[in-house]
């Protein structure tokens, strides 16, 4: 038998309590047994708070002084554990004592700054992906471990959870440029192949601008269900650096066999033209063509045929390129009765333009008396902390 236990006994028998407590805490931590250690930390504080040492204190049975105590000595011994969890390399093992005391940013830094060892891959991404420690983390691993198809899987079902616009757009970046790359790297191997070099530095869209012939006999050079899910999680957020290379991936994908070019929702329906006249809009290359085709598809497309989309779209385009009173304008063309799922869209362009009464309007179109009273409020004290009044 292990001879600390003798040990304890007799440091209990000759010293008492606080220093049996104390050398099973340094044994623990010397030995490494982290998860051992978080129960002889908490068993150290029962002991200075005079609680029972058996079983599990009920915190809402304690008077507040003691409750707030024994709240602050958990929370170090959390924070104490999960650091050494993390100081050996097991996320998961932190992970589980951080989450319990909101402290998930040194896992964070510890998922940006290390890579797991093989067998410890799954168990990383569940922690950064699916408990939401670090989805965009979650996804670079998934997509250098398990392949693009994976990695668009996982990242799409970032857009069905809360997860904050921030960690989608780093998650559809890497999921943007490793696509790309693929195709500069699969595209240089056969130009050079047919050419006998490699073509010079530059765009994609230079590349294949006088080769029609690598896209002959429906020839692709990746996955095309790949390609069309980047283009369509690429519309969904903010990111220039994305909006480049998707003009780029939609050059390439006007050119594929009409066959590999499937039709999204309007105003997609020709989806690398009109993906890519999207991005240029928002980067602000013919931002008025692009404005006015958009604009165009959501006058035509009324809401009872293909429903608020394409409206939805026009209203981010404007609200993106911060044109807001064209938006209002364009709103007040439309029936509140076919925009109630536009609501929040709308509401935050008027906040953003600092228009509550117009909002008031809207809100009374809707019929929503709390969200009018509240713009009205709004406005009225704006009015009144404006100079002059």
């Amino acid at each position: 038998m292990d001879p600390i236990y003798d040990e304890l006994k007799r440091s209990l028998d000759v010293a008492g309590p606080s220093v049996a407590i104390d050398a099973l805490i340094d044994h623990l931590r010397q030995t490494k047994q982290n998860h051992r250690l978080f129960e002889a930390l908490t068993l150290r504080a029962k002991h200075t708070l005079q609680l029972p040492l058996a079983g599990q204190a009920e915190l809402v049975d304690l008077d507040d002084d003691r409750r707030i105590a024994i709240e602050e000595l958990l929370t170090r011994a959390c924070r104490e554990v999960g650091h050494l969890f993390l100081q050996e390399g097991d996320v998961p093992g932190a992970y589980g004592y951080l989450q319990m005391i909101g402290e998930l940013e040194p896992i964070k830094q510890t998922l940006d700054s290390t890579s797991p060892a093989e067998e410890d891959v799954p168990a990383w991404i569940d922690v950064a992906l699916y408990r939401g420690a670090h989805p965009a983390r979650g996804v670079e691993l998934v997509l250098r471990h398990y392949g693009v198809c994976q990695a668009i899987t996982a990242c799409e079902s970032l857009f069905s959870q809360s997860t904050s616009m921030l960690a989608r757009t780093a998650a559809v970046e890497h999921i943007v440029g490793q696509l790309h790359a693929d195709l500069r790297e699969r595209l240089s191997l056969e130009i050079e192949r047919q050419e006998g070099q490699p073509p010079s530095a530059g765009r994609l869209t230079d590349w294949i601008a006088q080769r029609d012939w690598l896209f002959a006999e429906d020839n692709y050079h990746v996955d095309t269900s790949h390609l069309q899910a980047a283009i369509r999680m690429a519309r969904l957020i903010d990111s220039p650096v994305v909006y480049a290379l998707g003009i780029e991936l939609c050059s390439y994908g006007e050119k594929l066999s009409p066959k590999y070019r499937y039709a999204d929702p309007e105003p997609f329906a020709d989806v690398y033209t009109d993906s890519k006249r999207y991005f240029e809009t928002l980067l602000g290359n013919s931002a008025e063509a692009g404005l006015s085709f958009f604009r165009e598809k959501a006058e035509q497309l009324t809401p009872t045929e293909v429903g608020t989309f394409p409206t939805e779209v026009y209203l981010r385009l404007l609200q993106k390129l911060r044109n807001h009173d064209d938006a209002i304008a364009f709103v007040r063309t439309r029936e509140a009765a076919t925009m109630g799922n536009l609501s929040g869209l709308i509401d935050s362009i008027c906040e953003e333009a600092g228009d509550y009464e117009t909002l008031a309007e809207w809100a009374r179109d809707r019929e929503n008396l709390p969200a009018y009273l509240a713009a009205l409020l709004t406005s009225r004290a704006k009015t009144t902390a404006s100079p002059g009044t």
